[in-house]
């Protein structure tokens, strides 16, 4: 026992003498202190070095205040950001960690919800976050380039040198995932080594806790908009229009239905749009397509028929303001007059359409989202078959009704009467 107490002392003076120099224990100048209460550097019997940097013995060291070396922290001097080790020496030229990865409270519960989710973040939860110190010591930030190899470094907040969680988001901390450039204005995304993508697709974390496609250029820049490649076209999402559309998120490769519009109307509706539809590998689709149980036609360039009709194999048929072509319908009202599709969208009465007037329930329409009073949609045709839109206080019956845009009547159980219009 006696023999492994002396051999531990002997280590812990050795390890002493390797972060301190021998100077240490010298009566007047040099190191004095100790591991409990700091060390300061004594440059006379009672001056010491304090609030400033000093080389000793070519490594660099910084004392505080009171002339307590810094030691095994971060600390942000005259505007930059620096290491120092155990021993106090000033780290350079290194890789330094500032803690493990930390997934956001909303990351987590996205992982325990869905396992795909939990996999695709996998790439990052077994890994530190990671700084890197220059040649004159401090942090990296911004885009740098290490080994050959280019990555991004946190550089929005300097306040934030700790943080107890979510580590990543540190300042000068190497960034993980995706990173918006400002400069550039573009999207990237750093995989678990903190190298960007570039050239290639990439299923990872969306909005939501769902899994999205992405495709990033040689520059690393991510997709968006149209983009033809191998003569197929896709669209990846653009920017917070629409985000606010499809909630998916910039960058994001689109699939399945999708309108393009920039304005509404007074009622809500878009108007000005294009609607097109893409497989489940984000291709743009042509011709006949059935989509979520319904038929679709789209033009060579993609865009889908709406509102109009179409003779096909000598069948006409007709695509509703969705796209959605009309099937099973009897007295479908198309310019005030009623037309019938059989099961297979086909008119069976084209050319002699029946003449409506008067009150109709609008059964058929996939465009209608919602009612204003309980049950279906009703909308009304003048004797001079004129479908009644956009007008208020309409008088039926010596009672007032309103109509949206789409001729749908906003009050068809509760009209006014004559004296409230």
């Amino acid at each position: 026992m006696g023999i492994r107490k002396g051999l531990a002392v002997v280590i812990s003076a050795v390890l002493l003498m390797a972060f301190i120099p021998s100077s240490a224990y010298a009566d007047s100048t040099g190191w004095q202190g100790n591991y409990t209460d700091g060390w300061r550097y004594y440059i006379s019997d009672k001056d010491y070095v304090k609030s400033s940097w000093k080389l000793i013995d070519n490594y660099w060291y910084y004392f505080d205040g009171d002339g307590i070396a810094l030691t095994d922290r971060w600390e942000v001097i005259k505007g930059k950001l620096y290491h120092f080790s155990k021993g106090g020496a000033m780290d350079a030229n290194k890789w330094v960690s500032c803690g493990d990865f930390q997934m956001s409270d909303l990351e987590k519960m996205f992982s325990e919800e869905n396992s795909d989710y939990a996999q695709a973040m996998s790439e990052y939860t077994d890994k530190k976050v990671w700084r890197y110190v220059g040649a004159d010591g401090d942090a990296y930030t911004g885009w740098r380039k290490v080994g050959g190899k280019w990555y991004h470094f946190n550089d929005e907040d300097i306040s934030l040198i700790d943080t107890e969680e979510n580590h990543q988001n540190a300042y000068a901390a190497m960034t993980y995932g995706f990173y918006y450039d400002l400069e550039e204005e573009a999207w990237f995304n750093f995989d678990g080594e903190g190298l960007y993508r570039k050239d290639c697709w990439y299923e990872g974390p969306g909005e939501y806790g769902m899994l999205y496609w992405y495709y990033f250029g040689k520059d690393g820049h991510a997709y968006s908009d149209w983009v033809k490649m191998n003569d197929k076209w896709y669209y990846f999402a653009t920017d917070s229009y629409d985000f606010e559309k499809d909630l998916r998120g910039p960058g994001t490769m689109t699939i399945g239905w999708r309108d393009f519009y920039d304005t509404y109307d007074d009622d809500g509706y878009s108007v000005d749009y294009d609607i097109y539809l893409f497989d489940e590998d984000g291709v743009m689709l042509k011709g006949w397509t059935k989509y979520n149980g319904c038929w679709y036609y789209s033009d060579p360039d993609g865009s889908v028929y709406k509102n109009r009709w179409f003779k096909y194999n000598g069948k006409w048929y007709f695509f509703d303001r969705l796209g959605v072509m009309v099937e099973n319908a009897e007295k479908y009202e198309i310019d005030g007059i009623g037309y019938n599709f059989d099961a297979n969208g086909a008119c069976t009465n084209p050319y002699d359409g029946i003449k409506i007037s008067g009150w109709y329930e609008r059964i058929y329409d996939s465009d209608l989202y919602f009612c204003y009073e309980d049950g279906n949609a009703w909308s009304y045709v003048d004797k001079n078959g004129k479908k009644i839109c956009s007008v208020e206080g309409y008088m039926i019956g010596g009672k007032a009704y309103d109509f949206d845009s789409l001729g749908i009547c906003k009050n068809p159980y509760s009209g006014r009467v004559a004296e409230e219009a």
